[in-house]
């Protein structure tokens, strides 16, 4: 039970890392469309104005502009602003208190008022665009273009537009809110039906004594060309797969003969059950490769519902085993 919940939580865990990743992925990049879009209208904006100021004339007398007043009147009213965009003429006026009279287009969706803050620091900056912060806190783009006694300022809001992020990733939260769940009740399913299988089989196998499997390994070994020495294996009956540990082990047993020899080989018991194991007895090993042999071990273990281990200890020698429950046997079934 334990195992199948540490299956669980492992599985569940990372697909929530995941989940989460791809939303905060998905947040960034979202944003920073939102951002990248505002200011490419305040770039087109400005750049239009820049066109018209120099190039344009005015229509009543096809002659350029004769005052900023006139050129961003015409300018303004054939502007037609999006739902996030405001436009504002600004008119030098140094005798009016606040030093400057404004060009309002007629039913702007965005109004720029002459006691707006950020209105007031744009025109006394000496930056001709930046990102200032509406009501709401959120980034405002702006963008200043100055003509003879004049400005035009535009302003590009992205309090709407990030406000459909935000229902974006609710909406995207949700759903991995619902495939965490349902990746969860996959995990539990599979782990209910993977692991009782492997129970089954080991249920399955020959009732065996450990010296017959430690006979097994010893051979195995031995085909392999390894100089090996084999303790006494104690009295515990097992089911196993005796060829399946013997090469198991046996690989196992290369790995410490490439660190020493000879290799030992035992069978102990280890409280109900069998600890098969072999060793070297003189180097020892990098942990990483220590757990890789455990890991090559492990579904061979798990086979025959037992567990992998290493001992290593530098200077001192490898162990590498496997723990098999030992098998109470009645009447004639062995």
């Amino acid at each position: 039970m334990a195992h199948s919940k540490r299956i669980i939580g492992w599985f569940v865990g990372l697909t929530a890392l995941t989940l989460l990743a791809v939303i905060l992925t998905t947040r960034t990049v979202m944003l920073a469309g939102v951002a990248d879009d505002a200011n490419h209208d305040v770039v087109q904006e400005t750049e239009e104005f820049h066109t018209f100021a120099e190039q344009g004339v005015d229509p009543e007398t096809s002659q350029p502009f004769g005052s900023a007043e006139r050129l961003l009147a015409v300018y303004l009213s054939r502007q037609i602003p999006g739902e996030d965009e405001a436009l504002v003429g600004v008119l030098e006026e140094p005798r009016r208190a606040e030093g400057y009279r404004l060009v309002q287009m007629e039913n702007s969706p965005r109004m720029l008022k002459a006691d707006n803050p950020n209105l007031q620091a744009i025109l006394k900056g000496e930056q001709h665009s930046g990102i200032a912060h509406g009501d709401s806190g959120d980034p405002v783009h702006w963008g200043r273009v100055d003509v003879p006694g004049g400005h035009l300022v535009v302003a590009r809001y992205t309090d709407t537009a990030r406000a459909g992020v935000a229902d974006d990733l609710r909406a995207i939260t949700t759903i991995s809110v619902v495939a965490l769940a349902l990746s969860t009740l996959l995990a539990w399913f599979l782990v209910r039906r993977i692991l009782p299988q492997v129970g089954r089989r080991s249920a399955q196998l020959p009732v065996v004594g450990a010296d017959v499997v430690l006979g097994g390994v010893v051979k195995q070994c031995e085909e392999l060309g390894l100089p090996v020495e084999a303790a006494a294996a104690e009295p515990v009956l097992v089911r196993a797969d005796v060829p399946e540990l013997a090469r198991a082990l046996g690989a196992a047993a290369e790995f410490c003969a490439e660190l020493s020899a000879p290799v030992q080989v035992g069978a102990q018991a280890r409280g109900a059950g069998v600890a098969l194991w072999v060793k070297e007895s003189a180097v020892g090993a990098e942990p990483k490769a220590v757990d890789a042999v455990v890991e090559d071990l492990r579904p061979v273990a798990d086979a025959h519902g037992g567990t992998a281990w290493a001992e290593s200890t530098p200077g001192a020698g490898t162990t590498v085993g496997i723990d098999l429950p030992g098998v109470e046997v009645v009447g004639d079934q062995q």
